[in-house]
């Protein structure tokens, strides 16, 4: 895995996380967003690509030591914000509740479903259905015959939708229903695999080498543009993700042919490796952080709220990361291997 994109990772999560905790801030959560979509998918590409054309790809594996990942850190996130969350305990709360335990929120078009308890994980819900669609769509990718039909049903079905949703339903179908952001995350795939390409020409590499300045600077331009349009492109627009993704794609394959520079310091791949704990706990933070100084009567300025917010989100991400999510995983994959 290139390492400068562990450091990308925490940079969009600081993105997502200034966008929930300045009311006046008007970009970062789409662009964010549909940036981690997309970079997931590169990053599959050029972790698994292999294995999944291997000859004893297990797909129950595969799927298993995804979800050993993603289920820990969904329940103690939920367990967290249920103090905050849980209104009730009418039929339908129970009902909202037991939705989101599974993980399936997303998949009901509901605002007060799919953006209950701890609101970002819907994003982890995505993530179950895009994992699990990964091993099929990149061999349909990877093969001329399948890759054609594939990309025509895909871009026709999200041109329909982009189209005819109504403003009022767009955040709920074009922006949270899994079956969309597959079309990010099948530009991730794309990405990765025209970046394999690349990286596998001589006279590629040989040309980044030489203007190593220059492709810095694509990068840089790219992470500008996308910045700019989330903060100019009115919100109704915003949540239809494919703004964002010729930037996105130029970015991420521009940092992988030239690693090193700022993205290479330990500090910001030491915070991009806890940045998907930072991401599932930062908003909890906010509302926690909020309600406490309320209770207490303490008024705190804006800037000194977001600082607070920023600071317990990295040091709970960083602690959640080492001494529970991680002890976990290791054990449930041990387990899996016995």
């Amino acid at each position: 895995m290139i390492k400068e994109l562990t450091s990308l990772r925490f940079i969009l999560i600081l993105v997502i996380f200034f966008h929930h905790a300045l009311p006046s801030y008007p970009g970062g959560g789409d662009m964010g967003v549909a940036c981690f979509f997309v970079l997931s998918g590169f990053c599959y590409t050029l972790g698994y690509s292999r294995k999944v054309l291997s000859q004893d790809f297990s797909y129950g594996d595969f799927l298993k030591g995804r979800l050993v990942r993603f289920y820990p850190l969904h329940w103690i996130t939920l367990l967290i914000a249920i103090p905050i969350s849980l209104v009730g305990i009418s039929c339908k709360d129970v009902l909202i509740l037991g939705v989101n335990l599974l993980l399936l929120q997303s998949w009901i078009p509901l605002p007060e479903v799919f953006f209950s308890y701890n609101a970002v994980s819907w994003f982890l819900c995505d993530m179950v259905f895009l994992v699990a669609c990964f091993p099929v769509v990149f061999r349909w990718l990877e093969s001329t015959a399948y890759r054609k039909v594939f990309l025509i049903t895909a871009a026709t079905v999200y041109c329909i939708l982009c189209l005819v949703t109504p403003e009022r339903l767009r955040n709920a179908v074009l922006y949270i229903n899994p079956i969309v952001r597959l079309c990010d995350f099948s530009i991730g795939l794309l990405s990765g695999m025209w970046y394999q390409s690349l990286a596998r020409k001589k006279s590629v590499v040989d040309y980044v080498q030489g203007h190593k300045a220059l492709t810095a600077i694509i990068a840089s331009l790219s992470f500008l543009i996308l910045v700019s349009l989330s903060i100019f492109v009115p919100e109704e627009y915003s949540v239809m993700a494919w703004i964002f993704w010729p930037a996105i794609v130029v970015m991420l394959v521009s940092i992988s042919l030239n690693p090193g520079g700022l993205l290479a310091s330990p500090v910001l791949q030491k915070l991009g490796s806890a940045s998907f704990t930072f991401y599932m706990i930062h908003q909890l933070v906010i509302r926690y952080l909020a309600l406490m100084s309320e209770r207490a009567g303490i008024q705190l300025s804006l800037t000194s709220k977001v600082a607070v917010a920023l600071i317990l989100s990295i040091l709970f991400s960083l602690f959640l990361d080492k001494y529970l999510l991680k002890p976990i995983t290791s054990r449930l994959s041990l387990r899996r291997k016995i």
